[in-house]
């Protein structure tokens, strides 16, 4: 157990309240099911796979995201069960995952371009971790996936959170502390116990904490260190995608971000600098045949 978990703050206290009051997370249940999946060696997955045949709206998700170009889906399928065969136990528990916090803790097909959003982060975080330590390539892709996740719980829950949303799905630290100051908690803390109560690794739940951070110095661990440094790196690839590159790093705390970065995969700041060079060329390439 982690110090956050057996002395939890106040703003957590509150998150956990707002999760047991909305009953979120029963409905998203098949997500710790496929967790303990993916942990036993010896799963041949079948228990779960009949579990989301029997679902229909999350059946066709899976279905839609072994057939997306995410995913490589050269040969479609029409089945659960074909898509477990074509992708594979990895790639079938990360399109699961993401079809089952889509319809059973989002909005299902009410908000489908935020949730493309974020799954095209959960993506890019991914193509990241392959460039900097490809050992974190699936946590990556899990802290793309769950880092604003709770921005639409919260928008159906909490009052007037709606006016708070746009900031939320932003760079800027301040919007944490507004959150705070008018919820007693905030999305990062909402999301990282979402997080823990779906029984993901506790280093996920860290770096989604302090996604809106500038720096990395809010984590302790070196995994977690560097997990965050992938998820803040990603959203910024995404954001940089569009601008020309005279443009990057206009902001001295992106400077300094990236500087930490660099420090946390022992690379040089000229190093870095190559990594994202490379990455928004290979994100151009998938949007554009995406």
């Amino acid at each position: 157990m982690n110090e956050s978990s057996a002395n939890p703050s106040g703003a957590q206290v509150v998150a956990m309240q707002l999760l047991q009051q909305s009953g979120v997370l029963q409905p998203a249940r098949i997500i710790v099911d496929l967790n303990a999946e993916k942990s036993n060696d010896q799963s041949t997955f079948q228990q779960v796979i009949a579990a989301i045949q029997a679902d229909e709206p999350l059946a066709k998700r899976v279905i839609y995201l072994a057939n997306s170009a995410w995913f490589g889906g050269n040969i479609k399928v029409n089945k659960v069960a074909e898509a477990f065969g074509r992708l594979g136990t990895t790639d079938f528990y990360k399109a699961s995952v993401a079809a089952a916090l889509r319809y059973h803790l989002g909005d299902g097909e009410e908000n489908s371009l935020w949730w493309q959003e974020s799954e095209t982060i959960a993506h890019v975080c991914e193509m990241t971790a392959q460039q900097l330590n490809p050992g974190l390539v699936d946590a990556a892709f899990f802290a793309g996936l769950f880092r604003d996740c709770a921005v639409p719980l919260m928008a159906r829950n909490v009052v007037d959170y709606a006016y708070l949303v746009e900031d939320a799905l932003g760079f800027s630290p301040g919007s944490v502390q507004i959150e705070l100051e008018c919820n007693q908690t905030d999305h990062c803390t909402v999301g990282a116990a979402i997080v823990r109560a779906l029984k993901f690794p506790a280093f996920y739940a860290d770096a989604i904490q302090h996604h809106h951070a500038q720096t990395l110095s809010g984590v302790e661990s070196e995994e977690a260190k560097q997990l965050l440094a992938i998820l803040l790196l990603g959203k910024r690839i995404d954001a940089w995608s569009d601008k020309d590159i005279v443009a990057f790093y206009s902001e001295p705390s992106d400077a300094r971000l990236m500087s930490e970065i660099a420090i946390a995969f022992r690379l040089t700041k000229g190093a870095l600098d190559d990594v994202v060079v490379e990455m928004l060329r290979l994100y151009g390439l998938r949007r554009a045949h995406g």
